[in-house]
């Protein structure tokens, strides 16, 4: 079976035994391959390869930006994998859609008590957070607001359940009425697994 824990260098360790010894270079390509093609794997940068004990071996990696909270056996390892690349995947496909003023495809992805909360605003709730949306999404279709660049990088995620929280920097460059705006900013979102969907339930911000 696989183990993964971090080493004293916050390195994640992949460490797996051959039952049936084989040729290993061999062995151990078909093991990183199996990890480096998923959605989550092509994060990692492989640092080294080193033998162990008989017939044991480790894959080493640099710290990965996500925190991954795993267990140290094969099924709680692909399940967290599982959860965590498909809230990523909707993250990404929010993200899109907010940045393109798609408010088709963002209102299925908030929860029903959503609350947003802006650097020193008062906290608001879906219905008002979607007539902004909708407000906004006007100025960007009568072309007096363009996005320019919304990214989200340095992203930590911690699952507890159907809950996940989800930290990250925000990148975003407008333009308003000829006005060039760049903003940079830490957020926090906590989503909820909701029917089988990940949701966000909650969103605050701090401006760098």
């Amino acid at each position: 079976p696989v183990k993964v824990y971090y080493d004293p260098k916050r390195r994640l360790i992949l460490g797996f035994e051959l039952k049936n010894p084989v040729d290993t270079s061999e062995t151990i390509q078909v093991a990183h391959k199996q990890w480096i093609d998923t959605e989550y794997g092509k994060m990692l940068q492989e640092v080294e390869i080193v033998q162990g004990a008989k017939d044991t071996f480790h894959i080493a990696f640099d710290e990965i930006h996500l925190n991954t909270g795993f267990e140290k056996h094969d099924t709680g390892i692909c399940e967290e994998l599982a959860e965590k690349d498909e809230l990523l995947k909707t993250i990404e496909t929010f993200n899109a859609a907010f940045a393109a003023g798609n408010i088709e495809a963002v209102e299925p992805l908030i929860c029903d008590r959503y609350l947003h909360t802006n650097g020193n605003s008062q906290a608001i709730g879906r219905s008002e957070w979607l007539a902004f949306f909708r407000n906004r999404k006007k100025e960007i279709d009568s072309g007096r607001l363009a996005i320019l660049k919304y990214e989200m990088d340095q992203v930590r995620v911690e699952l507890h359940g159907n809950t996940g929280i989800v930290t990250a920097r925000i990148l975003a460059v407008s333009e308003s009425d000829g006005q060039l705006s760049e903003d940079e900013y830490r957020v926090t979102n906590i989503w909820v697994k909701e029917n089988g969907t990940w949701k966000r339930a909650g969103f605050h911000d701090i401006t760098q």
